[in-house]
């Protein structure tokens, strides 16, 4: 996972050069209108720090919501061979249960940190997509 959030990144910013380059390289009559390169540097920078946090909060999460499905699998697996009485048995279905559960919450996680955390963009993006689902649902 670690390594995909770095290949993103990496090619956001190999997608962030090649369009400078092409405004830089562009034969138009007006000059593009874009920041300064100090100004660009340091909004390269915010976002790149932003992403970074994004991919760690998301990193942390998915392995703290994993790791118990794995520790109570290697749980299961060692005490298969013993017999257990009834309250212990439907301990170990209620935790296994939770566990599952955590596991699945894994997956939807990305949804909220991006929609949190991700900016505007994200936001306004779902906002749109809730209001057109609402128009189609009403037939308007």
């Amino acid at each position: 996972m670690i390594s995909f959030g770095f290949m993103t990144i990496k090619n956001i910013r190999h997608t962030q050069n090649r369009i400078q380059n092409l405004a830089m390289n562009s034969l138009s009559i007006e000059a593009p209108k874009t920041l300064s390169p100090v100004n660009r540097d340091q909004h390269t920078r915010r976002m790149n720090r932003h992403l970074l946090k994004m991919l760690a909060v998301q990193v942390i999460l998915f392995v703290i919501l994993t790791c118990p499905h794995a520790i109570q699998k290697a749980y299961t697996s060692i005490s298969a061979s013993s017999s257990t009485q009834s309250i212990e048995s439907a301990i170990e279905t209620f935790i296994f249960n939770l566990v599952t559960l955590m596991n699945f919450t894994a997956s939807g996680i990305p949804f909220y940190i991006y929609t949190l955390t991700g900016g505007s963009v994200f936001r306004n993006a779902l906002f749109q997509l809730i209001k057109r689902i609402g128009l189609k649902i009403l037939c308007r």
